[in-house]
Parts: C-alpha cells; sequence; structure tokens
C-alpha cells in the first residue's frame, strides 16, 4: 500500500518562511540560497493559499482518491484495475507562471509510475493522459480570449495545424483503460497534435512549417 507523510513545514510555520529564507540569505554569501530567496521577491505574487488551493486538489485529491480506491480493491482481492488520470504537458516539461498546477500534475505522474510499479503485482494498472489543446467554452473563454490571439495563433503552433476534437480524448480515454491496454502500465501518453515535439527544431521551427517552395528553394546550395 502507500503511506502518506506530512510536510516537515506545519501551517503554523509557513508565515514565518519567507522572513526565514530572507535572513538565511542575508548571512551568507550571494549562492544558491540568495538566488532563492530573490526568485521568491521578483516570481508572480502568487500566495501560499493559492498555492495549497492548487496543491490540495490535484495532488492530494488525486492521492487520495486514488489511495482509496486502490486499498478498496486490494483488501477485496480484486484484479484488472486501472487508475487513469489526467494531466498537462507541464508534468512533463514545467510551466512558467503556472507552477503550482506543474508541480501539482507533476506529482500525480509521478504517482502514476509510482504505482504501476507497487501495484502491479496486485492486477493494478496506472496510466495517465497528457492532453494538448482541447477547447471547452468556459475555460477557452478564460484563458484564450481574443486578446491573446484566441484560435488563430494557437493553432499555427501545432504540427497537425487544429485543435483536438473531445472524442478523440474520449476514445483514447476508453482504449487505456480496456482490457486492449491491458500491458500498458505506467506510462502518459500525450495527445497533443505534435505540439510537444515541435519546440526541439528552433526558434524558427513555426515559420518554417508554412514556408513556401520559393523560400525552401532559396536557401539551398546554389551550384558553382
Amino acid at each position: 500500500m502507500v503511506a502518506t507523510a506530512r510536510s516537515g513545514t506545519s501551517r503554523r510555520h509557513r508565515a514565518d518562511l519567507p522572513a526565514g529564507v530572507g535572513e538565511v540569505s542575508e548571512r551568507g554569501p550571494q549562492g544558491p540560497t540568495s538566488l532563492a530567496a530573490a526568485t521568491a521577491r521578483r516570481g508572480n505574487k502568487a500566495a501560499s493559499r493559492r498555492a495549497d488551493a492548487v496543491l490540495g486538489i490535484v495532488q492530494h485529491g488525486s492521492a487520495y482518491c486514488t489511495v482509496a480506491a486502490g486499498r478498496r480493491w486490494i483488501d477485496a482481492g480484486e484484479r484488472n484495475k486501472v487508475v487513469m488520470s489526467i494531466l498537462t504537458v507541464s508534468a512533463l516539461m514545467g510551466a512558467p507562471f503556472t507552477v503550482p498546477s506543474a508541480m501539482a500534475k507533476a506529482g500525480v505522474l509521478a504517482m502514476t509510475k509510482s504505482l504501476a510499479v507497487e501495484w502491479g503485482p496486485r492486477g493494478i494498472r496506472t496510466c495517465a493522459i497528457v492532453p494538448g489543446l482541447f477547447p471547452t467554452e468556459g475555460a477557452w473563454s478564460r484563458l484564450m480570449p481574443k486578446q491573446r490571439g484566441g484560435d488563430e495563433e494557437l493553432v499555427k503552433t501545432i504540427p497537425l495545424r487544429r485543435v483536438g476534437e473531445h472524442i478523440e480524448l474520449a476514445n483514447l480515454a476508453a482504449f487505456l483503460v480496456s482490457d486492449g491496454a491491458a500491458y500498458i502500465n505506467g506510462d502518459a501518453v500525450v495527445i497533443d497534435g505534435g505540439k510537444m515535439q515541435s519546440g526541439g527544431g528552433g526558434a524558427s521551427t513555426q515559420s518554417m512549417l508554412d514556408w513556401t517552395d520559393e523560400q525552401w528553394e532559396a536557401i539551398r546550395p546554389k551550384k558553382k
């Protein structure tokens, strides 16, 4: 089974952290601790309560539900069970300005990989889906308003040149929990139209995907 541990930092001590980090940084040279303190001062304004809210829902909530289900299945001797989690690309790569969410989802990914080994002998699989852009009316209007370019600019960053359809996400989920995926354990499957892979070619990758034949011809070596 899984044992949960509480952090060494209690709620009543959390308020003292900024002052404590600052005190340590002032004592020593301009090293890693000083960098951490400076980053905290210059970073986003998210308070510890906001971070707790995200971590509590996403990471702790996922852990509590998963452990509760696993305990029930193991105590009953039930096998051929699946825990499937929904992650974000930030769990794999990090994400600036959404640090609590990235941290929380990365924790769920670690749980998925760890329990795949721990619960595998008990006949319980774990897996996860890492979706790219699948618009919903509520989230899309808040996260991707027209002021940020809307759909048109985002689609240009996806090699398939479109956002995902919900049926595609549902089909993947149905497959992962089916007997057809009975040998998939501990993996996180990315479904994003190739967006995550498109950053490896450098900053010019996105524009090069739309180059014309004339532009490609212009950079080819000329015969002497």
